[in-house]
Order: C-alpha cells, then sequence, then structure tokens
C-alpha cells in the first residue's frame, strides 16, 4: 500500500492510501490519537500551563522522563497555546509538526512503496488580457494525459457561462479522482493556485488534498541550468520538439477552433511527460518519498525530509529525545566561520591535481559523533580541533552519525550494483534511480543542521563542524607542502595542487601515491581527538588532472570560485581533453550568447598557445563585427528573470519595461518568467526592448563596452597582466600594433 495524502480536519485524521488500483480513506479520530504538546517536566506547574489546565483545554498530562506531554482536547488549539506557552516563557519541542505527521512518526507508520499514478496536466485560460491574474478570468480548458499515453481533454462550452465551467471543473475533478499526482509546468505558479481559486470565485468545494501536486518545471530548474525555463524552450532544447503554435491568443483559437485548442493544450501535457521520462524527475522524487516516509509534495524541503528521518530514527530507537520548536520569527544566525578559501594566484597554470575529500561535512558528523544529544555529553569525549569549549560523546552513539552512515552504505550498495551492469540498460537505470536517493538526503543534511531555523540548530554543532573542516584541509595543505608540493588554491573540501610533471600517467600515479598517503595520515591523525578507529571516516579522493588552467584576477592575486580549465581524467579515468569551468560567464544563463561564445574562443586559444598579439587581433575583428551591425538578434538577447508581480518593482529596471511591453504586445507575463530582451539606441541612450519586437538596430557601443567585451577582458587582464588591453575599449582605437607578450 502507500499514503498518497494526509490532512486534518478537526481533531480527525484522515490517510488517503492507495492499494494497487483502488482508493480508499482512513480516517483516525480522537482519541484514538490525541495530539499533544511536549514542556520540559519542570515547567508542568507553570501558571499559563495551569491556566488552560482549568479551561480544560488540556485534558491530561503524561510524563516521559525529562519532558511532559499535555494531551489537548481539541487538536486545532495546538499552535495557539504553543504560542501562548512560548511567550509566557516555557520553552516547547516539537509543537509545529502537523497533526497528521505526528502520527505517522509516533506509529512509525510507513508511506509505503506502491507506485503512484501520475497524470500530466495542463489548463488553459481566457487570455484577452496577458498579464498573469491567477484566478481572475476562466478556465476555458484543461487537459491531461496519464503514464499510459491515454488522453483527457476538458473544454468550457461557454466561458461566458459561469455554470458551464463549474460543469468543466467537476468534470475534471470527478474524472481525474482514481490519479494520485498531479504533474504541471509551473504548476506551484499558475495552474494549481488557479483551478482552487476558480473554485473559490465559483463557489465549488473540492477537497485538492485528494492529490499531490507536483510542479514539474521548478525540479527541473534545479536540476539544470538554462536560458529560459518555457515549456517550448526546455522541449526544444532536449526533446528537439515544440509546443503547437496558435498563431493567434487563446481565447481567439476556443472561439474559432476548439479543435486545435485540444491539440494545443493536449500537446503540452504529452512535452511535459517525455521531459520527467528523460530526466526521471518524478521516478526518483517517488522514490524519495519512500525511502523518508514524505508525502510526495514535501521532498522538495530539505527541511522536512531531514526532520521526518531524525524523529522517527529517533522513535525506533527508543531514545526519548525532544527537539524545540524554533519560530522563524525569532531565529537569529550566530556568527561562526564557515570553510577554508584560500586565494589563488591569478593566471595561467599547467600540471594540476585536484584533491576532493568524499563528504567532508557529513564524513565529520560520523567520525566526531555529532549529534544534538552528543553535545557535551557521555563520560567519554571526543574532542573537536581547535576549541576546548565542545566535545562530543565516544560512548552514546550519536542519532545523525547513525542515519549518515546508513545513508553511505546504501549509496556505496547501489553504487555497486548499478555499476555491474552496461549504462543505460535497465538494470543500470534502475540502480541509478536508487543511488540518487541516499545521494539527496545526504546532501541536504548539513544544510539543515547550520540552519537557525532548524530544530537541530547548534553554534557549537555547526561551528564544530565547519572547524574541523577548515583544519582538515590546512593540515592536508601543510602535510602535501612539506613534501615539496604547492597548492595553489583551496575551496572548502578541494585542494588544487601543482606539479612539476607533464607525462599524465606520472600525473596519475602521482595522484593516486598522495591520495594514499594522506588517508593513512587521517588514520593516524583522528586518534588525537579519542575518535575510535572504525569511525575515523575522513578520506580524500583523487579528482582530477587538470593540464592547463586559467584562474581570473589580478597582479595581486586571483579570484575565489571563478576559473576555467582542461582535465585529462576524471575519479578514475583518463578522458579526451574536456573543458569546465566555475563562476565565469560561461555558466551564466543571462549573458549575450556571441559574449560567451568570445570568451570561449579567448580561452581556447590561450590553452592552444596563441600570443597575446593574435588574441587582439581576434578581438579586434570582433569588435568591427559588433560595430557595423553584424551580430544577429540571436547574438544579441539577453534574460532577466521576473522574480516579483510587475506592480511590486519600485525602479523601472529594463527587464521590467520590457515586461511591460510584452504585456501591450499581448504576450503573457508571469513571476519566475526569464524575460528576453535587447537595447537598441534611444533618443537618451540605450533602451530595452522586447525581442519579439526587435527587427534590427542594436546599441553596438553598449553591447561591446558593457556586455561582450567585459567577460574576456577579464580572462586576458588574469593571464596577459601587462598588456594594454584598454585599447580595444570601443571608445579607444588603437593607435598602433601592440607589442606581443608571451604567457
Amino acid at each position: 500500500m502507500r499514503i498518497v495524502s494526509a490532512w486534518t480536519k478537526f481533531n480527525a485524521i484522515t490517510l488517503l492510501y492507495r492499494d494497487g488500483d483502488n482508493k480508499f480513506e482512513q480516517v483516525i479520530d480522537y482519541p484514538v490519537f490525541r495530539h499533544y504538546i511536549i514542556i520540559g517536566a519542570g515547567d508542568r506547574g507553570h501558571p499559563a500551563v495551569e491556566r488552560y489546565t482549568r479551561i480544560r483545554e488540556i485534558s491530561d498530562v503524561e510524563y516521559t522522563g525529562k519532558y511532559a506531554k499535555l494531551y489537548l482536547k481539541r487538536a486545532g488549539m495546538v499552535y495557539k497555546i504553543r504560542d501562548a506557552l512560548e511567550v509566557a516563557g516555557v520553552k516547547t519541542y516539537e509543537s509545529d509538526i502537523p497533526y497528521w505527521r505526528r502520527y505517522l512518526i509516533d506509529t512509525l507508520t510507513p508511506v509505503g512503496t506502491d507506485k503512484l499514478k501520475i497524470l500530466y496536466i495542463d489548463i488553459e485560460t481566457d487570455d484577452t488580457i496577458s498579464e498573469i491574474h491567477v484566478g481572475r478570468y476562466p478556465i476555458l480548458s484543461i487537459a491531461c494525459v496519464d503514464q499510459n499515453d491515454k488522453v483527457k481533454f476538458f473544454i468550457n462550452e461557454n466561458h461566458k457561462d459561469r455554470d458551464c465551467e463549474r460543469r468543466l471543473i467537476r468534470d475534471f475533478y470527478n474524472a481525474v479522482k482514481d490519479y494520485d499526482v498531479l504533474v504541471a509546468w509551473y504548476g506551484d505558479g499558475f495552474d494549481f493556485p488557479y483551478l482552487e481559486e476558480r473554485c473559490n470565485w465559483l463557489g465549488i468545494e473540492l477537497n485538492w488534498r485528494y492529490f499531490q501536486k507536483f510542479d514539474i518545471m521548478a525540479r527541473f530548474i534545479k536540476m539544470k541550468r538554462m536560458r529560459s525555463y518555457a515549456l517550448n524552450d526546455v522541449a526544444l532544447a532536449e526533446l528537439g520538439e515544440t509546443k503547437i503554435k496558435l498563431g493567434k491568443k487563446v481565447i481567439e483559437t476556443y472561439l474559432e477552433d476548439k479543435q486545435k485548442l485540444m491539440e494545443y493544450n493536449v500537446m503540452d501535457c504529452k512535452l511535459m511527460k517525455k521531459i520527467d521520462e528523460k530526466f526521471q524527475i518524478t521516478q526518483i522524487l517517488d522514490s524519495l518519498s519512500s525511502k523518508t516516509n514524505c508525502l510526495l509534495e514535501e521532498v522538495r524541503f530539505p527541511t522536512i525530509i531531514i526532520d521526518n528521518m531524525i524523529l522517527r530514527k529517533v522513535r525506533e530507537l527508543k531514545l526519548g529525545l525532544r527537539f524545540p520548536y524554533r519560530p522563524k520569527s525569532k531565529a537569529t544566525r550566530t556568527s561562526f566561520v564557515g570553510g577554508y578559501v584560500q586565494e589563488p594566484p591569478a593566471g595561467l597554470h599547467r600540471g594540476i591535481l585536484i584533491l576532493d575529500f568524499k563528504s567532508l561535512y557529513n564524513r565529520i558528523m560520523q567520525s566526531w559523533n555529532i549529534s544534538p544529544e552528543t553535545l557535551r555529553a557521555g563520560k567519554e569525549k571526543i574532542y573537536v580541533p581547535e576549541d576546548d569549549s565542545a566535545w562530543f560523546a565516544k560512548d552514546i552513539k550519536g542519532v545523525i552519525p547513525q542515519i549518515l552512515t546508513g545513508l553511505e552504505d546504501e549509496r556505496n550498495y547501489y553504487l555497486r550494483k548499478r555499476n555491474a551492469f552496461d549504462k543505460g540498460t535497465p538494470e543500470w537505470v534502475l540502480y541509478d534511480i536508487l543511488e540518487k536517493v541516499p545521494k539527496v538526503i545526504l546532501l541536504s543534511f548539513y544544510g539543515v543542521m547550520g540552519n537557525p531555523v532548524s530544530r537541530y540548530y547548534h553554534i557549537d554543532i555547526a561551528g564544530s563542524v565547519t572547524r574541523a573542516g577548515r583544519w582538515l584541509i590546512k593540515i592536508s595543505k601543510n602535510f602535501l607542502e612539506e613534501k615539496g608540493y604547492q597548492v595553489i588554491y583551496i575551496d572548502t573540501d578541494s585542494l588544487f595542487v601543482k606539479i612539476n610533471k607533464d607525462n599524465l600517467d606520472e600525473q596519475i600515479a602521482l595522484g593516486q601515491k598522495l591520495t594514499q598517503e594522506l588517508n593513512d595520515f587521517y588514520l593516524t591523525l583522528l586518534g588525537n581527538f579519542n575518535i575510535a578507529p572504525e569511525d575515523r571516516k575522513i578520506e580524500m579522493k583523487f579528482e582530477k588532472v587538470v593540464k592547463q588552467m586559467i584562474f581570473v584576477g589580478d597582479k595581486e592575486k586571483g579570484t575565489k570560485k571563478r576559473y576555467a580549465g582542461v582535465q585529462t581524467w576524471d575519479e578514475g579515468k583518463k578522458i579526451e581533453p574536456r573543458f569546465f569551468c566555475k563562476g565565469i560567464e560561461l555558466v551564466r544563463t543571462d549573458q549575450s550568447a556571441f559574449a560567451l561564445r568570445m570568451q570561449r574562443t579567448v580561452i581556447d586559444m590561450i590553452f592552444n598557445g596563441k600570443s597575446s598579439l593574435e588574441i587582439f587581433e581576434y578581438l579586434s575583428a570582433q569588435r568591427t563585427l559588433v560595430q557595423i551591425g553584424q551580430l544577429t538578434k540571436d547574438d544579441v538577447l539577453l534574460y532577466k528573470e521576473l522574480t516579483k508581480p510587475i506592480i511590486e518593482y519600485k525602479t523601472a529596471i529594463p527587464h521590467v519595461l520590457v515586461a511591460k511591453q510584452m504585456i501591450e504586445c499581448g504576450a503573457e507575463v508571469m513571476v519566475g518568467q526569464k524575460i528576453s530582451h535587447i537595447y537598441i539606441k534611444g533618443p537618451k541612450g540605450k533602451m530595452p526592448i522586447y525581442s519579439e519586437s526587435y527587427t534590427s538596430g542594436y546599441d553596438q557601443d553598449h553591447y561591446w563596452s558593457h556586455i561582450i567585451w567585459p567577460p574576456s577582458e577579464r580572462i586576458l587582464r588574469s593571464v596577459f597582466q601587462d598588456y594594454p588591453w584598454e585599447t580595444l575599449d570601443i571608445k579607444k582605437a588603437p593607435k598602433s600594433r601592440k607589442k606581443e607578450q608571451s604567457i
């Protein structure tokens, strides 16, 4: 079986189950399970507690060691009483957990592993007025496609008749009740709230908790960087397919050709389904939901995932631990030093080994047994580097290290199973999905532990993890430098080691040797802190051999997290030279395509040994192309995300001005959309316009000086630091041919 959804109404909890082809509800009513508030046992006699006992909102009290459970007569009073107690100075624990989730945790009820039935949906609305106002205008049609490609389509027979729209929504709701998950592109920002708002507007009462709702665009954004996340653009880039073009407004198609509207509407669902299948998005999240005992809607929130796993583990092990409620309004970030970064020397470097700690923060928490209940506890102490005030128990196994160890073991098991099959085979795909589930959880752990809003946050816990990380990376640097190697850059858990070897086989052998020596060193080193041999989990891995690398910066120093390189070895195998970069414009999606191509060409020319004079001549030619207006529309397109409704912007910034132009042209505009625009010459200088209105005449001076030239200039000034690149400024023609500067 599988829990599809859950909700609370009055004192009753409803669990909606999937059992094979059937769905059914289980109602847990009062007093089978009573909600409660947890306080310290010593606060039982506090006047605020006695007040709610006198008026019988608290029915009885149960003592459990250091804590007391205050059982309530009405679940709906939990948050009100909790807030009153907190204001009165009574600390509460875990009092923000929804009633139904509290039941699942306390009873260790599994969410289950049955597969959920998924339906891809898309709604079309009256777009007479193009600016999106969620729920304001009638729904014209709703299309659906399920996992088996079965199509459902619902049409509003008369968009001016409210009864017709009511019938449309009810027909849709009743027809899809057998499905568990509704998937939509930009669903959270449009389709789902639009349906609910129209129900409110039309006076229709429907239980939308009967489904899990999933915005597939929001998840895709986290997976892949693109210039635009419009469904048409993603489908074209990833599938080589596009939406059906209407050539007119949706309302006009609705009035003139309902068959065409259906095809258009259904195609959107089919494209969503294909994108989902290509990237295994709902498959992975379905498995993550089962693994973490979270509902599918909840797995987008790392705090809920980690909270669920820890609280269930505590319950399973019968540890009797409770964790404090932390109101967001009162959360304060007390400062502690984060990861260590050593700035690199700017310029071109050759022959670099990149060594990287395996899951550094998670391994630190496992090795030092870091968990809220082990902080300054136990009879035997594990000491923290460079801090005498914090220690962790050696004789009390922390719940968080236990979870982390289990997740790592599980991930490694599935990796071994996956790698036994050829990539792309059904077995490989299955184990690849299963491997990604613990990986997602592991990546979320420290972020939650270091968040002041988290109930598990403690400055000495978060600070101890980062302190140990800084100490480990610095002592690793000292270890390598004592052996005569130069560590030219450090970024939190990575060491960039410059070596005097050009032969790839020799570079690989040295990387493996240094990694093994470091790991042997850690085994001895961690014993100094009273860490048992079996718990010394710190491990370095040999990640890359880099043939050439550029660090961006100036004569004084390089800039952290901004570089480009070519690697020839990657985690265990030789590869064809592969370009990689971080922090430079090439990884940004809001830049001019021409500027990015030029920056990449400049980098490649440097890596290929071209002189400064050759690069200067190439750039002079590119500048001429810009000046004589030879760039195409695609070359000069820029993108900027609309992060809030237009009315909330206080200043007339370029992409907001363009968004207003789009509305005037009849185009849809919504929050989260990337606004494409182009700068032309206006009466008072550069002027942004809607890209669809552009025909020719971009502002050459602005594009070269402010958009196209700066990304390449930053690279060149890092490598050829004494060359007069300023003569490439469009306002300063070169007075003479420049002398060549070697790298």
